[in-house]
C-alpha cells in the first residue's frame, strides 16, 4: 500500500497542487504507515491500526493508534462532527470507477477492486453513484470529483 500511496499520491501533487492548500494538520485515516503525508509535507497525523502504525517511521509524524470503525459511529471513514461546518472538508483520494468506460488505469482500478475484496470483508472501489450515495450517507451537502492521470481520483465532499 505503501507503493501506492507514492505513486497515486504525487500524481495528486504533480497534477493537482492546490488539493491539500492551506489544511493543517491533515488526518490521513488508513494511513498505514505514513506514506501520504510524508509525500505532502505538510503537518499531518496519520490514523491506523496498531499493527500499521508500530511500523511507521519516525518522521514528524503524529502517529495514532485506533480502529475508525470503533470510535466512529456508523462505520464511516471520518469523523464528521470534527469538520468545522463552515469551512470544513474531506478529501478523499481513491479510485473512481467508470463503468463502461474505458481509460489506461481501468484494468489498474479493477485489480485494486479485487485487492480490497480479498482483505476485507465488504470493501471495494467505487462508481461515481455510489461515491455520492456514501458522502450523501454521511451528510455532506455536495462533493467534487478531480480526475488525474492516476488510478485515483481527488474527491471532496463539503457540509
Amino acid at each position: 500500500m505503501a507503493f501506492h500511496a507514492r505513486v497515486d499520491i504525487s500524481a495528486v501533487v504533480n497534477q493537482y497542487p492546490e488539493a491539500f492548500k492551506g489544511i493543517s494538520p491533515l488526518v490521513d485515516v488508513g494511513g498505514g504507515d505514513g506514506t501520504a503525508l510524508q509525500i505532502l509535507v505538510i503537518h499531518g497525523i496519520n490514523f491506523d491500526l496498531t499493527r500499521a502504525v508500530s511500523v511507521a517511521p519516525i518522521s514528524g509524524i503524529e502517529h495514532v493508534q485506533g480502529n475508525m470503525f470503533e470510535i466512529v459511529q456508523g462505520g464511516c471513514c471520518f469523523p464528521y462532527e470534527a469538520i468545522p461546518k463552515d469551512t470544513g472538508k474531506v478529501i478523499i483520494a481513491e479510485a473512481v470507477i467508470d463503468e463502461g468506460e474505458e481509460d489506461k488505469y481501468m484494468d489498474v482500478r479493477l485489480a485494486l477492486d479485487m485487492v480490497m475484496l480479498a482483505h476485507t470483508e465488504k470493501g471495494k472501489e467505487r462508481t461515481i453513484e455510489e461515491w455520492e450515495y456514501v458522502v450523501n450517507a454521511a451528510g455532506f451537502t455536495r462533493f467534487t470529483v478531480k480526475r488525474i492521470q492516476a488510478t485515483i481520483s481527488v474527491i471532496k465532499a463539503y457540509p
